[in-house]
């Protein structure tokens, strides 16, 4: 019983170098526990077993090889806590993989990676990160966008799966791009007060929503979201772009491709949004002035949901409310068929504004 256990009242144990039997011999192996004393590489093709939490302390670098295993042996409160560098180098061919070193493994078996406030530069490319609570966590000021750059906060190439979170960032903004993020417990990717680059993803198979969002201004673009167990993409006083996506075959009954809340105004562009109960449902929840959303929608192909392609309600003063949904194909040409999709002012005159479906498109 140690800090694996109680972080609060408890200290390390440090127990490497155990042996094979009474008076026997070390058991062979790479052990890793505690914090680092200078810049590290674990090295290519080598497994390493990880008795307890490994911080990385600020000056100092982690660097792990491509092909490299970590197994997180030690319990739900072991981590790979980052307070100065990482960078790892896996490739297509030889991933470093991150992951439980229980021989059931199952999620929550470790924490995650834990990127703090005070990192200075983590790169990640070709990782895989399974089994953890949170796959990977950003903390506040991780900040990289750089045009494209994975030169200072990234995450690229990389595959996250079988953790309660995949991707959870609160105050930080990294590059994210080319990842796939998939069956996990709860939310493929947590973005609280956050604002990363997020294209080229997969997030599927996700057990609560493929993106959560609030209070943040995400790019979101030519990812796949699809066949999450709730919504695709749900967001609550947030503003992001969302821009050239496939949205599909997300939740169930009462669920949506993109769902917006409270004081969101997102420009949802050139997306494919189809198979859902409701396309884009547009609901603040808490009906007031300040709490009205505006989207923007437009150059969109919003068809195939079973309910509506378009909710719009609970708006404060909806009379004089109208939403920009120009310019978008509906799955037909007929005016009077798009208008039996879409539910605004003609459907509620009292809590649901005016949708303008002007200019649609005929594919």
């Amino acid at each position: 019983y140690d800090r694996q256990d109680n972080v609060t009242y408890s200290p390390t144990v440090d127990y490497a170098g155990y042996l094979d039997g009474m008076n026997g011999n070390p058991v062979p192996g790479n052990q890793l526990q505690g914090a680092l004393g200078a810049n590290t590489t674990l090295v290519s093709g080598q497994t390493y077993e990880v008795l307890g939490t490994i911080t990385v302390p600020i000056g100092v670098t982690l660097t792990i090889e491509a092909g490299a295993t970590l197994n997180f042996d030690s319990g739900p409160q072991t981590l790979l806590r980052v307070d100065g560098g990482l960078v790892v180098q896996g490739t297509a061919l030889s991933p470093v993989v991150l992951t439980s070193g229980q021989a059931a493994p199952a999620r929550n078996n470790w924490q995650g990676i834990y990127v703090s406030s005070s990192a200075t530069r983590v790169v990640l490319d070709h990782v895989e990160v399974r089994y953890a609570n949170n796959g990977i966590e950003f903390a506040a000021n991780s900040t990289s966008h750089n045009n494209g750059a994975c030169d200072t906060f990234c995450v690229r190439n990389s595959l996250i799966e079988q953790n309660t979170y995949g991707l959870y960032l609160t105050g930080a903004s990294p590059w994210i791009e080319g990842n796939a993020i998939q069956s996990n417990y709860y939310d493929g990717i947590w973005l609280e007060n956050s604002s990363p680059w997020v294209e080229g993803y997969t997030v599927q198979n996700n057990g609560d929503d493929g993106l959560y969002l609030t209070g943040s201004s995400p790019w979101i673009e030519g990812n796949t979201i699809q066949s999450n167990t709730n919504d695709g993409i749900v967001m609550a006083t947030s503003s992001p772009e969302i821009m050239d996506n496939t949205i599909q075959n997300n939740g169930g009954t009462s669920d949506a491709g993109i769902r917006i809340g409270n004081a969101s105004h997102p420009t949802v562009r050139g997306n494919v949004v189809t198979g859902h109960y409701y396309g884009i449902r547009i609901y603040p929840a808490n009906r007031s002035a300040a709490n009205n959303a505006y989207p923007v929608i437009n150059g969109n192909g919003l068809y195939g949901n079973s309910q509506y392609d378009l909710y719009a309600y609970n708006f404060a003063d909806a009379a004089t409310v109208t939403l920009d949904a120009t310019g978008n194909w509906w799955g037909t040409t007929s005016p009077a068929e798009i208008a039996n999709h879409i539910y605004d002012r003609q459907d509620n005159v009292t809590y649901s504004p005016t949708v303008d479906y002007a200019g649609y498109l005929d594919g």
